[in-house]
């Protein structure tokens, strides 16, 4: 199955994914954290807010994914990007292969460099391994 990016159902899948993850990695690993907040601003009018933004964050804890479907600023890691420029970057899969996680590299700076993308504020996570492939397991679902 696949969900419109920043759909409320794509936000569930997200959620479902960190969920599960955080549930597989905190019993062998209780200094698991993670700490982020992405906001998709300039968003088709059926899925922002008023505001013309989605935003989602989560702060990683004690085992428990505190998600939310909210901006804050409370966290390690922010970032905001407009919308249908991120989409592309959103839907690409890297399958794990090396070639292919260098051109996701080169589409975030493409996002930098054009100001479509806020430079990120911080570190998702002290250990950038807590959670692999989130990145790819989202995009499978995304279009």
């Amino acid at each position: 199955m696949q969900y419109e990016f920043g759909s409320t159902e794509w936000l569930a899948a997200l959620h479902g994914i960190i969920a599960e993850r955080t549930a597989a990695l905190s019993p062998g690993n209780p200094k698991l954290w993670m700490s982020t907040c992405e906001v998709f601003y300039n968003a088709p009018a059926h899925l922002a807010g008023p505001d013309g933004k989605i935003s989602w964050s989560c702060v990683i804890a004690d085992g428990k994914a505190d998600f939310q479907r909210k901006e804050r600023d409370d966290v390690r890691y922010k970032v905001l990007c407009d919308y249908n420029a991120v989409l592309p970057m959103a839907q690409y899969d890297t399958l794990d292969d090396a070639d292919r996680q260098v051109v996701l590299q080169q589409m975030v700076k493409e996002l930098l460099d054009s100001g479509n993308m806020s430079r990120p504020l911080g570190a998702r996570s002290a250990d950038p391994d807590h959670f692999p492939k989130l990145h790819d397991a989202i995009a499978k679902l995304t279009i």
